[in-house]
């Protein structure tokens, strides 16, 4: 099992070729992803933006935050959560 990744007030930033095992979880920082999340990603009060080549095999999770696709991909459900 993986360990979930939990960053509060600081931004994370999963570059391209790396991979990030295990659910990801923000709260009040930003997430930008160019590599690969095997997991879950939550960002709470904050903003998720997904670059070419980023990938998310998971569903992501956003209250109070914005998603800006840019190319990335999500192959799970996107919910917002107000």
């Amino acid at each position: 099992m993986s360990d979930a990744r939990i960053r509060i007030d600081e931004d994370v930033d999963v570059q391209a070729g790396d991979t990030l095992e295990g659910p990801l979880v923000v709260v009040d920082g930003n997430a930008k992803i160019a590599g690969t999340v095997k997991g879950d990603v939550v960002v709470v009060g904050g903003s998720l933006r997904l670059l070419p080549g980023g990938e998310v095999d998971g569903d992501v999770r956003l209250a109070d935050a914005s998603v800006s696709r840019e190319g990335g991909t999500v192959e799970g459900e996107l919910t917002r959560v107000s």
